[in-house]
């Protein structure tokens, strides 16, 4: 049995049995630091559960019990004696027995640190001495696993651009898939940096920190583009616009833009029930990529990760989902991979 302190936004101080210092350190908030009402239940729940968690200690009563703790006669002076290894002591029982996320204890040692700084500072009447939760770092919060499309998603979103749009949006949703670039990076690709190479050509990404790296197209992202490029001349004959990819009025397409259009795939193709949007589709090349026995580093290098670690993550998620097949049709192919 674990206790699971309210969510109502609506405070009402004398529900949670208060002793008169507790009181005022959440009128303090309320009043003067003026924070919202679900914010000021938040802090109210987590000082209650640092006071049950006091007295639970001091009775050794079965956790059963752990909500009928009567926290009143919790004096300031019992709190003052409180060291930090007795946080680090709170935050573990918060995690093995009340088993709160890395983000909850987060937050629960925040509302400590808050609620000893109101004790020692803005009421010093309290004369608490130290606040022993102030030099403690928050629990270290795990990065999620990245999500992606499936293969088959992947292959559907780019039928129904086929079928349902126009040569520049599927080619901007084929890039994606097929190289991996950010966002903002598709949106800076100027005309320049398509490199010709007899019959390859590559794409001259400006990558994080304005750091720059090269990105070979496979055909399908080469036909694609010069589909692509053949309505572009056609509807915007003026050459001051550098910008590959451009909006209907002849200007560069804004990140919200290809948003918009990502969006509308996804719409009609109804993945979009799954939560898949334009970040994703640059996860799916990397786990496209991999399933198809790229190399790790050649994948990262590709993506412009600084780090292997972060490509690595990539890695983590397809050895979870090894049932995905691989058989990926060539407008899927990524460069450098095995088809």
């Amino acid at each position: 049995m674990y206790y699971n302190p309210s969510s109502s936004s609506k405070l009402d101080l004398n529900s949670y049995e208060f002793p008169k210092y507790a009181v005022g350190y959440l009128n303090y908030l309320r009043v003067e630091r003026n924070l919202a009402p679900g914010t000021i239940v938040t802090y109210a729940n987590t000082l209650q559960t640092f006071l049950r968690w006091y007295v639970w200690l001091q009775t050794g009563d079965p956790l059963e019990k752990f909500s009928e703790m009567d926290i009143q006669n919790v004096t300031l002076e019992d709190l003052d004696a409180l060291g930090r290894n007795d946080i680090y002591d709170f935050l573990a029982f918060c995690a093995n027995d009340l088993e709160n996320s890395a983000t909850s204890r987060s937050n629960k040692l925040s509302a400590l640190k808050s609620f000893y700084t109101y004790l020692r500072e803005i009421e010093p009447s309290h004369k608490i001495h130290s606040n022993p939760a102030i030099e403690i770092a928050p629990p270290k919060k795990e990065k999620p696993i990245p999500k992606y499309l499936t293969i088959e998603d992947a292959q559907q979103l780019l039928n129904v651009a086929k079928s349902h749009g126009n040569d520049r949006d599927y080619c901007i949703l084929l890039w994606f898939l097929s190289c991996g670039m950010r966002l903002t990076e598709l949106t800076m690709v100027d005309l320049q940096d398509i490199r010709k190479n007899g019959e390859q050509m590559d794409v001259l990404i400006k990558g994080k920190g304005r750091k720059e790296r090269m990105v070979p197209l496979n055909k399908p992202c080469i036909d694609a583009l010069e589909r692509y490029m053949i309505d572009r001349s056609a509807q915007h004959p003026d050459e001051a616009e550098q910008a590959v990819f451009l909006s209907r009025n002849g200007t560069r397409l804004s990140r919200r833009q290809v948003e918009r259009i990502v969006e509308k795939y996804l719409q009609i193709s109804g993945l979009h029930r799954k939560g898949y949007n334009a970040h994703l589709l640059r996860h799916t090349f990397a786990s496209t990529a991999f399933e198809l026995g790229g190399n790790v580093v050649d994948i990262g290098a590709q993506l412009g990760h600084e780090s292997i670690a972060t490509t690595q993550r990539y890695v983590h998620l397809i050895r979870q989902n090894r049932g995905i097949s691989t058989a990926i049709g060539d407008a899927l192919a990524g460069p450098g991979t095995k088809a």
